[in-house]
């Protein structure tokens, strides 16, 4: 037997008010989690979690440090490939504007090769610093 669209409306409704009446009921049994306050006077156990937990914050600290120079190290290569590509650009019209040839286009991309090696290695040396930073502040903090 085909269900009509009131019959259908009619089934998808009864389903949802199912859902809701599981859901209000599930909410009431589930259990209310307690909260406390940690003291001054707490036991030592409880004063070692919240060690552990400055040093979980310390590492997440120094990962998000990492992971920012990682994302600027893909900043580079996109300008790395940028500035190779804008050389060979720049020759390719001025051999346009001279007529053809393929000389301007080869001291172009030579240009832009150069650029790209000298940002780079730039980079580089500023990415090593800063890690060489963080991996002090990991040996001095652990």
């Amino acid at each position: 037997m085909v269900h009509g669209a009131s019959e259908f409306t009619r089934d998808i409704d009864l389903l949802v008010l199912v859902d809701a009446d599981n859901l209000a009921r599930l909410r009431a049994a589930a259990p209310r989690p307690r909260l406390h306050r940690m003291s001054s006077n707490a036991d030592p156990s409880e004063r070692r979690s919240s060690d552990a937990t400055s040093e979980s914050r310390a590492r997440a600290s120094s990962n998000a440090a990492e992971m920012r120079i990682g994302y600027r190290m893909m900043g580079v290569a996109f300008q790395v490939t940028s500035e190779v590509a804008a050389g060979v650009f720049i020759g390719w019209f001025i051999d346009w504007m001279r007529g053809g040839g393929t000389m301007g286009m080869i001291i172009g991309g030579s240009i832009g090769v150069a650029v790209a090696m000298f940002t780079l290695i730039r980079q580089g040396l500023r990415v090593t610093k800063e890690l060489d930073e963080i991996d002090r502040r990991k040996r001095s903090g652990s």
